[in-house]
C-alpha cells in the first residue's frame, strides 16, 4: 500500500521572543492524499496557518525553530520539507505543492498585471517561451471562471474585484498541476454568494486535477461542504481528528463541541444569544501545565485524580479511526456531545 502524498509527523514550530518562547504547533501529525480534502479548523492564533507555512517551507529558519517531518511523497522521490536543502523546496514550492493565500489583494503584485503573475508562476518551473507561458496563464484564468480571460489578463489586481483576485490566485496555484493544493482561508472578506462559488470552483477543480486539498479555516460551514476529513486544533495541538460527518455529529472534545454550539443556526429553538466558549486561549509563551483547554472546559470536574490540571492527555483513537485528546471517559464525552448538540438541534 502506497503512502499518502503528504505525511506531517511531530511537526514543532516555535519562534524566539524576548518575552518567551512561542510554542506555535506543537507535536501536531496528520496525512492527506490525492483527491482527499483535509480540513483544518480552530480559534485564530491556534497554529493553523503557521502549520500551512511550514508545509510549504516558508518559515525563516533564523526566527524560527522547526523540528519533525514533513514528507511528500513526490514521484521524483519523498522529500522531508523541514530537512530538505533551501533549492530542494524551491523545486517543490509552486509545482508539487502550491498555496492560496489568505488575502490575495496583498499577494498579487501590484505593479504587475495578472496574467503576467501567473505566467511568471509557470515559468518558474518550465522551460518555455514568454508567449507559452501567458497562454497557460489565460488557459488557467479561463478554467477558474475569469470572464474574457484573454482581456482580463492585461488588468492589474487592483481592477480585479474580490471574487476574481481569490479566483486569480486559485489559477496561479494550479498552473503547474500541483498534487497538493494549501488554501488558506480561502473565502475570508468574500459575501457568501461569491464563497459559495469559491468552494464550488475548489471541488470541481479537485475532481477534475485529483489534487490533495488541506483548507484552512474557522468558518465549519465551509469545512461541511468541502472536507472529508477534520482536524480540530487548539493551542498549537490536534485536539480531535476524524472524517467530517464524525466530527460534526459525535464531537467528542468538549472544545470541538463549543465549536459547533457557537455557529448560528436556521433550524431548532431561536436564542437571543449565541452560545459561545468562555476565556480565551492559553499564552502559547506559557502553556498550562495538563490540558490547554482545562480552564474554559465546563466538564474538568468529572475527570478523576485533577488529571486535566496535571496531565496533557494523549491523542488516542476513540474507535473507527476517530482520534480524540480528552481525560473525559468515553461515555462522559458521549453524554457531553449528546446534550450539547440535542440543545442545539439536529445537524443538517
Amino acid at each position: 500500500m502506497s503512502s499518502p502524498y503528504l505525511q506531517v509527523e511531530d511537526l514543532r514550530v516555535a519562534f524566539p521572543t524576548p518575552d518567551g518562547m512561542v510554542n506555535a504547533v506543537n507535536g501536531v501529525s496528520f496525512s492527506v492524499d490525492k483527491n482527499q480534502t483535509l480540513a483544518i479548523v480552530g480559534e485564530s492564533g491556534c497554529g493553523k496557518s503557521v502549520t500551512s507555512m511550514a508545509i510549504m517551507g516558508l518559515h525563516n529558519a533564523r526566527s524560527a525553530k522547526i523540528s519533525g517531518k514533513v514528507l511528500v511523497n513526490d514521484p521524483a522521490g519523498t522529500v522531508d520539507i523541514v530537512s530538505a536543502p533551501e533549492a530542494t523546496v524551491r523545486s517543490l514550492r509552486g509545482r508539487a505543492v502550491s498555496m492560496i493565500f489568505q488575502d490575495p489583494m496583498s499577494s498579487l503584485h501590484p505593479f504587475y498585471t495578472v496574467g503576467n503573475q501567473v505566467a511568471e508562476a509557470y515559468l518558474i518551473h518550465n522551460k518555455v517561451s514568454k508567449e507559452e507561458a501567458f497562454e497557460r496563464a489565460v488557459t488557467l484564468l479561463e478554467r477558474v471562471g475569469i470572464p474574457e480571460a484573454r482581456r482580463r489578463a492585461s488588468n492589474f489586481p487592483h481592477e480585479f474585484s474580490g471574487g476574481m483576485r481569490q479566483r486569480a490566485m486559485i489559477a496561479m496555484a494550479l498552473v503547474n498541476n500541483p498534487a497538493l493544493v494549501i488554501a488558506d482561508e480561502p473565502t475570508t472578506a468574500l459575501d457568501v454568494t461569491v464563497q459559495a462559488q469559491i468552494i464550488g470552483l475548489l471541488k470541481d477543480l479537485q475532481q477534475e486535477f485529483g489534487m490533495a486539498i488541506i483548507i484552512i479555516t474557522h468558518d465549519l460551514g465551509v469545512v461541511a461542504d468541502i472536507a472529508d476529513d477534520v482536524a480540530v486544533m487548539y493551542a498549537g495541538r490536534v485536539v480531535e481528528k476524524a472524517d467530517v460527518r464524525e466530527v460534526f455529529y459525535r464531537p467528542q472534545m468538549p472544545y470541538s463541541v463549543g465549536l459547533l454550539s457557537s455557529v448560528p443556526r436556521l433550524d431548532g429553538v431561536r436564542e437571543d444569544r449565541l452560545r459561545t466558549i468562555p476565556g480565551q486561549p492559553p499564552s502559547l509563551i506559557n502553556l498550562p501545565t495538563g490540558c490547554s483547554f482545562r480552564a474554559r472546559c465546563a466538564h474538568s470536574e468529572l475527570v478523576a485524580g485533577g488529571a486535566c490540571a496535571s496531565t496533557m492527555p494523549e491523542l488516542t483513537d476513540a474507535g473507527a479511526g476517530h482520534l480524540v485528546r480528552c481525560h473525559l471517559d468515553p461515555a462522559t464525552r458521549a453524554r457531553v456531545s449528546s446534550e450539547a448538540l440535542n440543545r442545539e438541534g439536529a445537524h443538517s
